[in-house]
């Protein structure tokens, strides 16, 4: 009980820590003006949803290798075929342009 309990709370540290860094982030923009909140919430934005995707990328991975699934492989192609990617959302693409045309 006790192994599992302390392999358990290591992610969860190391989340909180993120989530607090986020916070800290987010509570300095609070005293900026509205248009250099709205760049930095956008970069936060683009980091968080970056990570998530590699994430979900290296899990999708990690079980199809583990389990010898053909089916996620399958997937991965056909998705990869038709150029469906997670980064190549229409919303993030024009989030990314919002931000490069304010900081830029």
């Amino acid at each position: 009980m006790f192994k599992l309990k302390s392999k358990t709370s290591a992610p969860s540290t190391c989340c909180s820590w993120r989530y607090s860094e986020i916070y800290v982030e987010t509570a300095s923009l609070l005293h900026r003006d509205d248009q250099q909140v709205m760049v930095q919430e956008g970069r936060l934005l683009l980091d968080y949803v970056t990570m998530n995707a590699i994430a979900i990328q290296k899990i999708l991975k990690k079980y199809d290798k583990v389990h010898g699934s053909v089916t996620g492989r399958n997937f991965k192609t056909k998705m990869h075929d038709k150029r469906i990617e997670l980064l190549h959302s229409p919303w993030l693409i024009e989030l990314g342009a919002f931000y490069v045309n304010f900081t830029g």
